[in-house]
């Protein structure tokens, strides 16, 4: 078992349904009350009565499922609250499972025993085990969560609401509390919040934003959401949300021996595109097992052909081969097929986790890759950079979800050449309109925004990230520990940046930090000026139950008050310039403030030789197998803010993320780094795929990281 992701998942993780849900697995079946008359059954004032004997429904469900191809992304149709994790116990227990199905016709009671995921996470993070391994070791156990693809895919389920019946905040002014309502439309730039509490004395705070249209311009399948979307609330899907699916999907992934793969198209329908020759052939094209299932599917020579051959080959079972794709061939398995993360949309019967729901970022959050910071134009000399941004930033339904390292259009010897002739620092020359990204997932430790170029107080940003690589035989073996990487991007510039609101001129990770400062600074002045709304004091004090030994979590309305405050602290220094330190991963009373892995940074400043550039730092404490890796002097050693942040990085609870406290490390050239981590990275997630040759039936070797993922 991976045990280094899930101790890092741990601290959200509660075991307390899937305990319960465990306990009844050996009852014997029993439905202890008369089913319901025809009439009553139509009458929406009267809900059937429901079980009082707990017990599981016959197999499949509950037993052992073993032939896992992916993990399906949903989003559910119930309340978005940590309640509904109950709700899934009473389904997997067969008691009170009864819903009003108003979205047919006649409406009717319903009684969907047993339907749900494996895994559910609510708005403030807290992954919940429903059934099976309470701490997530072991084999997970089947569960009906989407039809056939049920028996290939485990399920996760978010929390958003997005087309829920409940969801309509003009009609629940006791539930949903507009927290600004003497504000205009929105709160930030197309989106407002609303404070959500449970209708029943079960309550969390859950601070739900909304988008507003037109003016939402965040990712999405927007385009077509009218079309595609009908009804659907437009809520969103809160940071804390991402960042524990991120983990668990990490773990469960590894455990479950998939690679992080995701569709070349997330927002792909079943609904609504399978009769698109184009749009599969795209698909396949872009799967790094896609040989073996173009010969699987009887499409390998129509692959090569491409055009009206591949739509002539495809089009006569073109559903039935999209099924086979994802794993399912009516009631069979089908391999070899897709492996790693789907939608359920993309191979279910429903449109969730919806067109709000962001691919992009999430798969970036998922993978290991580290990407160049900057990028070199399309079918042009190397001379040429890319001045425009990447597309997933404002990524819609048909946005390629491409890997910007084995897709790059420049080489490592085109990075290199951008090197500062004669520097002893590890600077490029790089012009002032081109942006400037984050190298890879991790932790924010300092920095300071500067909205022009200043050679002598630069704006930077220092990351702490964790590298696996630690294994046997090409495998990274993740019961062993990471070794902590950090990255220094010195020279940065954030022209026109704000925290008053979201901007396309803020770095991707300040947008983020606005959102949750606002979230929390409206929550805590409408509790001071609402303190007798008990329902909302309960919530306040709502304390999530952690699995045993993880450590105690704050309260949800302590969380927001001291966010509220460290949070305005840090907004207020960086509007003046000055260093910031962020909060402490391990510190649970802050969010710790996340980069993700091709972040947008800013743009290139003025490099002490007078030319705009930037300045690419990679150093750790413990040697990496990095070629031509060499020991010396962090440049920020000797200034006041690194001294600062040096002293304070001794009381994380890891070693791990003390930084070195002599000012020397191990430092790692750009293109040597990427080169050896991916390389390394890609070894370990190739055999994943489970490619063997026709003739022998033998693994197929490790190929180079192809570019296919860059179709037309």
């Amino acid at each position: 078992m991976p045990s280094q992701l899930q101790r890092r998942l741990a601290r959200f993780l509660d075991a307390s349904v899937a305990h319960q849900v465990n306990a009844v697995e050996g009852e014997p079946h029993n439905d202890n009350v008369a089913a319901p008359t025809p009439a009553e059954l139509l009458d929406p004032a009267h809900k059937p009565p429901h079980n009082t004997h707990r017990h599981w429904l016959g197999g499949p469900f509950g037993q052992v499922t073993r032939n896992v191809q992916g993990i399906m992304i949903h989003g559910t149709s119930g309340w978005p609250s940590y309640a509904s994790a109950g709700g899934f116990r009473e389904r997997y227990e067969c008691v009170d499972d009864w819903d009003w199905k108003d979205s047919v016709v006649p409406a009717h009671w319903g009684n969907d025993h047993a339907i749900g995921p494996q895994y559910f996470i609510d708005p403030n993070g807290t992954i919940f085990a429903l059934i099976g391994p309470e701490n997530l070791e072991g084999d997970a156990r089947f569960t009906w969560h989407s039809n056939a693809m049920s028996f290939v895919a485990l399920g996760i389920e978010n929390s958003d609401g997005g087309d829920s019946g409940s969801i309509v905040p003009a009609n629940h002014p006791q539930l949903f509390r507009r927290l600004n309502p003497n504000a205009p439309a929105t709160d930030l730039a197309g989106m407002k919040l609303f404070a959500l509490l449970h209708p029943t004395n079960a309550e969390d705070v859950i601070l739900l934003w909304f988008a507003v249209f037109p003016d939402y311009d965040g990712p999405g399948d927007t385009a077509d959401i009218n079309h595609r979307y009908a009804g659907w609330k437009n809520t969103l899907f809160s940071e804390r949300d991402y960042r524990s699916l991120a983990l668990l999907c990490r773990f469960l992934l590894e455990h479950n021996g998939l690679p992080r793969n995701f569709p070349l198209l997330p927002y792909a329908s079943s609904e609504f595109d399978t009769a698109d020759a184009g749009l599969f052939r795209k698909l396949l094209m872009a799967d790094p097992l896609r040989d073996q299932i173009a010969a699987t599917l009887g499409l390998a020579q129509a692959l090569q052909a491409g055009g009206n051959a591949f739509a002539q080959a495809y089009a006569p079972t073109h559903a039935r081969l999209w099924s086979r794709f994802f794993g399912v061939d009516g009631g069979r398995v089908s391999t070899p097929c897709f492996r790693g993360i789907i939608s359920h949309l993309i191979n279910g019967g429903h449109r969730c986790p919806g067109p709000l729901f962001e691919w992009h970022r999430f798969a970036r959050e998922v993978w290991d890759w580290w990407w160049y910071p900057f990028d070199f134009k399309a079918m042009s000399p190397p001379s040429l950079l890319e001045t425009s941004r990447r597309p997933y930033q404002h990524a819609h339904g048909n946005t390629p979800l491409i890997e910007y390292y084995f897709d790059a259009n420049g080489s490592a010897a085109d990075y290199s050449a951008r090197r500062v002739p004669l520097s002893l620092l590890p600077q490029f020359n790089v012009p002032a309109d081109v942006p400037v990204y984050a190298l890879a997932n991790g932790i924010a430790i300092a920095g300071r925004l500067r909205g022009n170029a200043d050679a002598v107080n630069p704006g930077f940003l220092l990351v702490r990230h964790e590298v696996f690589h630690q294994g046997d035989h090409g495998r990274i073996n993740y019961n062993q520990a990471p070794t902590t990487v950090w990255s220094l991007t010195t020279f940065l510039q954030s022209t026109g940046f704000t925290l008053d609101n979201l901007s396309a001129a803020n770095p991707d990770w300040l947008n983020r930090f606005v959102i949750r400062l606002k979230e929390c600074e409206l929550a805590v002045a409408f509790r001071a000026a609402n303190p007798n709304i008990a329902a909302l004091n309960r919530g306040w004090a709502h304390q999530t139950a952690p699995t045993p030994g993880a450590g105690a979590r704050p309260t949800t309305g302590t969380g927001i008050e001291r966010d509220a405050a460290e949070y305005r602290r840090i907004a207020n220094d960086l509007i003046a310039g000055q260093v910031v330190r962020f909060p402490r991963e391990t510190d649970e009373n802050l969010t710790a403030v996340r980069i993700l892995l091709g972040d947008y940074l800013g743009t290139p400043a003025t490099l002490p030789v007078g030319a705009s550039g930037i300045q690419v730092e990679i150093f750790s404490a413990d040697k990496l197998g990095v070629p031509g890796a060499t020991f010396g002097v962090i440049s920020a050693n000797g200034q006041d803010w690194w001294r600062g942040v040096v002293a304070a990085s001794q009381a994380e609870a890891l070693p791990f993320g003390e930084l070195p406290g002599s000012g020397m490390a191990w430092q790692y050239f750009l293109t040597a780094f990427l080169s050896w981590i991916n390389t390394t990275t890609w070894n370990s997630e190739w055999p994943k795929y489970g490619a063997t040759d026709p003739n022998t039936h033998l693994p197929l070797p490790t190929p180079a990281r192809p570019n296919s993922r860059l179709v037309s």
